[in-house]
């Protein structure tokens, strides 16, 4: 540019999605003068949470608890019935998932006999509370999180493959889980699992199914202050009138989107309402999945 126009750029801005949407709070945080915009987009800022997140919902899945995609249309359309009108608006897109978690239950899917098509067992109502149920840690990541938020609901039998798709492609897979994973696998199994095996035990014949996140915890103590970006304080980025947008996508089944609206609040709660509001906003978009296909 030097060159050519005889000037540098005025202005240098980073635009990243997913685990680049990590690396642009990344860049936010921690080299706060190199970039005077930044877009970040379900950024995957909470990894190690994550990771172990993918590894729960997996093992949850290894013996009885796999959720077929027959199974996984199954609660689909359950939340749909209860949860696509709370809007006023019955579009097949749920624009209210949180409303929908108080007006969802899971329990009412269950088979009161035989193992039908139509209802979930005890051991696949199970799968479903570990994909919704928050992560809880008995020891403390990077900045002080010790916790990762479960998904919500909308679009758990959407289409896709690769960075795409509902429950199918990230969550439940074509196949049941197994050891070593499948490639007809949930990318989730195959992340966590991998992740447990040569990240956290640094072990390629680590077993798993027996992780106990309590006994590595020194180590992923370790990985989370590598990866994880989550440092609430944004000040030295807001003091040279940088600008920060995020968006989440509530139908994101690769990453919890509340990962990134809890940290939008923790950089309220650390820098006040205006001060955060004076430099980024945080958007959600309904029916949304990863990369942004939306429902159909």
């Amino acid at each position: 540019m030097q060159r050519r126009y005889g000037r540098g750029p005025s202005k240098l801005y980073y635009v990243g999605f997913s685990e680049g949407g990590r690396e642009g709070i990344t860049m936010a945080q921690r080299f706060p003068n190199d970039f005077d915009g930044i877009l970040s987009g379900v950024p995957v800022i909470n990894w190690v949470g994550l990771m172990t997140a993918f590894a729960r919902i997996g093992d949850a899945q290894l013996g009885e608890g796999w959720l077929s995609p027959q199974k996984v249309k199954v609660v689909q359309d359950a939340v749909l019935q209860a949860c696509d009108q709370l809007d006023g608006l019955a579009d097949g897109i749920i624009s209210d998932p949180d409303k929908c978690k108080e007006a969802f239950d899971p329990a009412k899917l269950a088979c009161r006999g035989e193992n039908e098509p139509t209802c979930l067992t005890a051991p696949q109502l199970q799968t479903v509370k570990a994909v919704q149920k928050p992560l809880e840690l008995n020891f403390t990541l990077a900045n002080g999180n010790h916790t990762y938020p479960g998904w919500g609901y909308g679009g758990e039998a959407a289409a896709g493959s690769g960075p795409v798709g509902g429950w199918v492609n990230w969550q439940t897979g074509a196949t049941a889980p197994a050891l070593p994973p499948s490639p007809t696998n949930s990318i989730a199994w195959v992340f966590g699992s991998g992740a447990v095996q040569y990240f956290f035990a640094r072990d390629p014949n680590y077993d798993p199914t027996k992780f106990e996140p309590s006994k590595l915890a020194e180590r992923m103590k370790e990985v989370s202050a590598l990866m994880d970006s989550t440092k609430p304080d944004l000040s030295a980025f807001s003091a040279r009138g940088a600008k920060l947008i995020m968006f989440e996508n509530m139908a994101d089944y690769a990453q919890s989107p509340y990962a990134g609206i809890e940290y939008y609040k923790s950089v309220q709660a650390k820098m006040g309402t205006a001060k955060r509001d004076s430099f980024s906003r945080l958007y959600l978009l309904p029916g949304v999945d990863h990369m942004g296909s939306g429902a159909p």
